[in-house]
C-alpha cells in the first residue's frame, strides 16, 4: 500500500538513508541527483558515532567502508602547547568513507526507491502555501505530496521559498565553512609524527582550523584547511606552506582529487518544514558546528521524519504534522548543538593571546575540546569558571567573556530543547525569534 510520493533532491548520506527508511516504510520514493553516482558526496572520510546506524535502523556498512578513529591532538594558536584528548576506546567515533559508504546505502535504497542520477532539479512546484513538486532541468515537472530537500548547503531550492513561510533562504557568510582538503603522499625516510591527528586551532590567527592526518597504513597525509567566511587560495598556500614546516612527513603529490567544500557551521536551521516540504543534512544546517561532520545527524534525522510520517496527527504532508519532525529533531540532537555553535562562535573570536593562553592553561582543556568534537554539550560550572581564573589573570576579561558566554550557551541550549510541544503558528513564530535573536545579539 503507497502511503504517499515523496520526492528527495539530493542523494548524499542522509538522502539515501531516508529513501531507504521511508521506501521500507511503504512509500512511493523517487530520488533526484544532478551528479553521476560516482561523484556523489565529497571524496574523503568522516567521523561520526556507530550508534547512528542502531538509531536509525540502517544496517552497520562493511568493513571497506570504515577504519577505527584515532584520538585528536589540538595545537594552541600560537603553537606554544598542545592538548591530546585521550578518549577511551569504547567511546571513540568511527572513520567512514564517504563514497563507499554511498554506495552501501545506495545498495539498500535501491530495492524500495527510484533512484535518479544525472536528473538536476531546477526549482520547486509552489501552489498557494504548499509545495506541490519539482520541475526537472528538462522541464519535467514531477507532482508528490512532499519534497524532501537534501541539496546541500547552498539550496537554490531553499533559496526560493517565499519570504512569508519564514525559512532562511540564505546561509550566512559567518556560519559558512570554506575547506580545501587533499590527501598528499608521505615523502619517504621521514619519521612518523608524535601525534597522528592534528588540529591547528585558529591557524595563523585566522577564524578556522586547519588540520594534518597520518595514515601508517596507506602512508599518506590528510590536509584540511578551513576558515569560516571566506577561503583564498593565498590562505590555502600560506597555511599549507607553514603546515609542511611543522610536519615533513606532508608530500608534494596530491594522490586523491584536491576538493573543495562549502559546510554550515552552526546551529540547525529555525525552521525545517512547510506544507509539503522538509530540510535534511546540510539544507538544513544539520552538522556537528565544532567539526562540521553531519553524517549521524543526517540518518538521526532520517529516522525522525520517517516515524512521523509513518504515524501522522492528521495531513501527513502539512504543517502541523511536519512540525514534530523539528520538535523530534531538535529534543534530540539539535538543542545541544545550537549550544556547541555559540561555543565555536566565541573561540573564533576570542583574542588570540587569550585562547592560547586558555588552552595551555587548559581553562579550555581535553573535557571541553572532546565534548565539543563528538557533539556534546560543554558544561562548565562556576566552581570551574573561578578555579580556571586563577590561572588566566592576565587575560580576565576575556575570561568573564567566556563565563557570560557559558550562561548564554545553556539558556540558548534550552530554549532549543524547550519548542511548543504541538504547532501553533504564534508560538512558534515567536519561539522561532528568540532562537535566532538569541545569535544575532551577540553578532555571531
Amino acid at each position: 500500500m503507497n502511503k504517499g510520493n515523496i520526492i528527495i533532491v539530493g542523494a548524499n548520506q542522509g538522502a539515501l538513508a531516508l529513501a531507504y527508511k521511508l521506501g521500507s516504510a511503504g512509500f512511493k520514493v523517487t530520488v533526484f541527483e544532478k551528479k553521476d553516482q560516482a561523484k556523489v558526496s565529497y571524496d574523503w572520510h568522516d567521523c561520526m558515532v556507530p550508534g547512528a546506524f542502531d538509531y536509525a535502523g540502517i544496517p552497520f556498512p562493511p568493513e571497506d567502508c570504515l577504519s577505527p578513529k584515532k584520538c585528536w591532538t589540538f595545537i594552541t594558536p600560537k603553537k606554544t602547547d598542545s592538548l591530546f584528548v585521550n578518549v577511551p576506546e569504547e567511546k571513540l567515533d568511527i572513520v567512514v568513507e564517504r563514497r563507499p559508504l554511498n554506495d552501501f546505502l545506495y545498495g539498500l535504497a535501491r530495492d524500495c526507491a527510484e533512484i535518479r542520477y544525472k536528473t538536476p532539479v531546477a526549482d520547486l512546484i509552489i501552489e498557494g502555501d504548499r509545495v506541490r513538486g519539482v520541475i526537472l532541468k528538462s522541464g519535467e515537472e514531477v507532482y508528490a505530496d512532499l519534497v524532501v530537500d537534501s541539496s546541500g548547503a547552498l539550496s537554490h531550492l531553499r533559496a526560493s521559498l517565499p519570504d512569508d513561510w519564514g525559512i532562511q533562504k540564505l546561509l550566512a557568510k559567518r556560519d559558512a565553512f570554506f575547506v580545501y582538503r587533499s590527501i598528499f603522499n608521505v615523502v619517504e625516510n621521514t619519521a612518523p609524527p608524535k601525534y597522528t591527528n592534528q588540529v591547528y586551532m585558529k591557524h595563523l590567527d585566522e577564524p578556522g582550523i586547519s588540520w594534518f592526518i597520518y595514515d601508517d597504513k596507506k602512508l599518506t597525509s590528510d590536509v584540511l584547511i578551513g576558515r569560516v567566511g571566506e577561503l583564498t587560495d593565498e590562505t590555502i598556500d600560506r597555511a599549507l606552506k607553514d603546515m609542511k614546516n611543522d610536519q615533513p612527513q606532508i608530500g608534494d603529490k596530491v594522490v586523491r582529487d584536491c576538493q573543495k567544500a562549502v559546510i554550515p557551521l552552526r546551529r540547525p536551521i529555525s525552521k525545517m518544514f512547510a506544507n509539503g516540504y522538509a530540510l535534511i543534512g546540510d539544507s538544513a544546517f544539520m552538522t556537528i558546528p565544532m567539526m562540521g561532520s553531519g553524517i549521524a545527524c543526517g540518518f538521526m534525522a532520517a529516522k525522525i521524519l520517517t516515524d512521523v510520517l509513518s504515524y501522522p496527527v492528521g495531513d501527513p504532508f502539512g504543517e502541523f504534522n511536519l512540525y514534530r519532525y523539528q520538535v523530534g529533531y531538535m529534543r534530540e540532537i539539535g538543542a545541544k548543538h545550537t549550544g556547541i555553535s555559540m561555543m565555536k562562535n566565541w573561540m573564533l573570536s576570542a583574542p588570540t593571546d587569550a585562547m592560547d593562553d586558555f588552552m595551555a592553561k587548559r581553562v579550555i582543556g581535553e573535557k571541553e575540546l572532546e565534548a565539543g568534537g563528538s557533539g556534546q554539550s560543554i558544561k562548565l560550572s562556576m566552581g570551574e569558571i573561578f578555579k580556571k581564573a586563577f590561572s588566566s589573570l592576565d587575560h580576565l576579561p576575556t575570561l568573564l567573556g567566556l563565563k557570560k558566554m557559558i550562561d548564554k550557551m545553556n539558556g540558548v541550549m534550552d530554549l532549543a530543547e524547550n519548542l511548543p510541544d504541538e504547532y501553533d503558528k504564534a508560538a512558534f513564530e515567536k519561539w522561532q525569534k528568540e532562537y535566532d535573536g538569541a545569535f544575532k545579539k551577540s553578532g555571531k
